[in-house]
């Protein structure tokens, strides 16, 4: 709903989001922590990676103690975990619309197929219950008011 409502380009949008964000969020950010900090460049990845992921163990904080600009160096550091979190944030968000989509796909089938299974076994009386894959995908998409569709034993 934030993203395109036409989910033909989700691959493109997932690919930006992470081709673009992983450099800049983790693989730039390890290079700068590798070497203002002296730490070796996986050590800055795991770094990178645990602040992002809101795990922060603590065995690893950034900073240089000796130095005029330490003050700048925190608040740079501040500035890129605020605006990471952002990034993951937006990343998991686009990974649940995707996730709505395909469970809607899924769904959408499965109720076709059930269609198709309970037609051929004959278990029940199509004239009465509409179950049609047409009438399952309007259901789906919200087209239809749920509320007049008697979906009893009775019929």
């Amino acid at each position: 709903k934030r993203f395109a409502k036409n989910f033909d380009n989700v691959w493109v949008q997932v690919g930006v989001f992470l081709g673009a964000g992983f450099p800049l969020f983790i693989f730039f950010p390890a290079i700068i922590f590798s070497a203002v900090d002296g730490w070796s460049y996986s050590e800055s990845l795991y770094y990178c990676f645990v602040t992002l992921t809101t795990v922060g163990f603590g065995d690893f904080v950034p900073g240089i103690p000796e130095s005029r600009f330490n003050g700048l160096y925190r608040i740079c550091t501040g500035a890129w975990i605020f605006v990471g979190l952002a990034f993951v944030a937006l990343v998991i968000s686009l990974m649940q619309e995707v996730y709505k989509h395909f469970e809607k796909k899924i769904r959408v089938k499965c109720k076709c197929v059930e269609h198709l299974v309970q037609e051929e076994e004959g278990l029940q009386d199509l004239t009465t219950l509409d179950n049609s894959p047409e009438h399952v995908i309007k259901e789906e998409e919200g087209l239809q008011d749920l509320t007049t569709l008697d979906n009893s034993p009775e019929h």
